[in-house]
């Protein structure tokens, strides 16, 4: 089974990593998730994006629950008054570009997953590699079990199957407006590449970090559709609830549920 994984690891490789590196890498942490198999069996959890409709929920709400974030979602701890218990960073460009940045800013006590094709990018406390497989044949795939997931195209889809490994039922979206400000003028400019300068996309003015040079992947949102409509059959036929908990989301496979109805 490792051997199997392994290929399935290199069989795509980015940013100059030699296979080298990730042998060693998976060698090392191969087997970090499956620490957390069933860790939070029967327990509702909540995965959240980073979209604008944060700002129109109490946040607070979520301080004491199980939460799953990833990318920039650090910038709005200090606000929140809480940092999220697990957080993730699946994509190529934003690892390459942020590393650092997640090195210094994420707080010790957030467990954290990367890619273990990229473990050596990072040096923070609390971190785990897992095995991500970003390209593999009979798109889409969904994982519920720790020795890999699939990317998506979208790291929402990775911290569903992390979710749902450690047990988590039910699961609810929040942040997922599922929505972005994309001109034509920018598709045709920057091609495969988006900025965003006035991150109306986000919750935070900012976090597109556009002023820095960063730059983010356009999204495939005919990949993750295909991806999330699999994602929502699968976890019907598993058992697994996952509903939509994010106001005014157009990510419509889910059931949407009112988010202050959770809490009462």
């Amino acid at each position: 089974m490792r051997l199997k994984v392994l290929k399935e690891i290199l069989s795509w490789v980015d940013c100059g990593t030699s296979k080298k590196r990730i042998l060693i890498n998976y060698l090392r942490f191969g087997d970090s998730l499956n620490k957390f198999r069933g860790k939070h069996t029967g327990c509702r959890a909540f995965v959240v994006g980073n979209g604008p409709s944060l700002n129109s929920i109490d946040m607070s709400l979520l301080k004491d629950e199980i939460t799953f974030g990833s990318n920039r979602v650090y910038l709005g701890f200090k606000v929140w008054g809480f940092h999220f218990k697990y957080w993730a960073s699946i994509d190529t460009r934003c690892i390459v570009q942020l590393y650092r940045e997640y090195n210094s800013k994420l707080p010790d006590e957030v467990i954290k997953f990367v890619p273990v094709q990229y473990a050596h990018y990072f040096n923070m406390a609390n971190m785990y590699p897992i095995n991500v497989i970003y390209r593999y044949d009979n798109f889409p795939q969904f994982s519920c079990n720790p020795d890999k997931v699939y990317e998506g195209w979208t790291v929402t889809y990775v911290l569903l199957q992390i979710a749902i490994i450690m047990g988590c039922n039910p699961i609810y979206l929040v942040g997922v407006d599922y929505s972005y400000k994309i001109t034509d003028k920018e598709k045709k400019m920057n091609g495969n590449v988006w900025t965003d300068p006035a991150s109306k996309s986000h919750f935070m003015s900012g976090y597109c970090a556009s002023d820095k040079g960063i730059v983010w992947n356009i999204p495939k949102f005919d990949k993750t559709d295909k991806a999330f409509e699999y994602a929502a059959k699968l976890s019907k036929e598993k058992g697994i609830e996952i509903y939509n908990a994010t106001p005014g989301s157009k990510l419509k496979f889910f059931p949407f549920v009112k988010f202050e109805n959770i809490f009462k």
